[in-house]
């Protein structure tokens, strides 16, 4: 932790406002390294900071990014989140930053679905949709579509449901992230709708589809995300299940985006 101790030395020469954007840099990097005590050391800082120059924008970054980081923990406490993001939201108002209004809606609609609250997560991202869609922010707009299919999907899984739904928004999230060139949106997309193929028994459209999410995932060096990593994993085995290991390994190997394309444009002709 060389660089904190370096950016730390550097805290003494500056005013308060620019001390709070260093610390803010500082907790944000500590987030995206893991480093959850760092982080909520020095963007408590940066808020105190922050707030002590009425500075709205950057109190509310620091809370979003503490209700990140203790999102990303082992032992979630998903009231604590929710009020640093609601906390954060607040900030943002006052400056009138949709942007960022938009952000904590989406942020905290997906903390939502990850523990089970997937109608909660549903309205949430409904929300954070129509704020995107307003300010024309085309990634806001193609990931929360995406990530809305994804919380209906979990809901249908635990419905026993066909994931209609689910399907429609991730078919939408994909021609989006298609159409901007967002290839991360795309991949999970994918992987959300091979989910959704195997309620309705699509076991081997549920393999060609993961294979061209595996393979568009290498190709831009983006690693599943861990929290996607035991569900992929238990969904690949109930299609093993369904097909056999050397069906499904052949599947996955064609990477066709024929599946792709074919899946998407059912959405059109309906």
């Amino acid at each position: 932790m060389g660089w904190l101790r370096r950016a730390r030395q550097h805290l003494r020469e500056l005013g308060a406002g620019d001390a709070a954007r260093l610390l803010l840099g500082m907790g944000v990097l500590a987030v995206h390294q893991g480093d959850h005590d760092v982080a909520t050391a020095v963007l408590q800082q940066s808020l105190t900071q922050s707030e002590t120059c009425g500075d709205h924008l950057h109190a509310g970054l620091a809370l979003n990014y503490l209700a990140i980081g203790a999102a990303e923990r082992a032992n979630l406490d998903f009231e604590r989140v929710s009020a640093l993001f609601d906390a954060a939201r607040l900030r943002f108002q006052r400056v009138a930053n949709t942007y960022w209004v938009a952000g904590c809606v989406t942020n905290l609609g997906m903390v939502a679905s990850a523990t089970g609250g997937y109608q909660r997560a549903i309205t949430l991202l409904e929300e954070a949709f129509v704020l995107h869609h307003a300010r024309g922010t085309e990634w806001g707009v193609a990931t929360t579509a995406v990530n809305i299919g994804l919380a209906q999907l979990g809901l249908a899984q635990v419905r026993c449901g066909d994931g209609q739904a689910a399907r429609h928004w991730l078919r939408e999230g994909i021609v989006l992230g298609r159409q901007h060139s967002f290839p991360a949106i795309v991949a999970e997309g994918m992987e959300g709708l091979a989910e959704a193929s195997i309620l309705v028994q699509h076991t081997e459209k549920a393999a060609r589809l993961f294979g061209v999410a595996e393979h568009l995932r290498h190709s831009i060096g983006m690693a599943l995300p861990t929290r996607n990593v035991l569900p992929h994993d238990a969904a690949l085995t109930t299609v093993r299940k369904a097909l056999g290991a050397a069906v499904v390994t052949r599947l996955l190997a064609e990477r066709s985006a024929m599946s792709l394309n074919d899946d998407v444009t059912e959405r059109r002709r309906r």
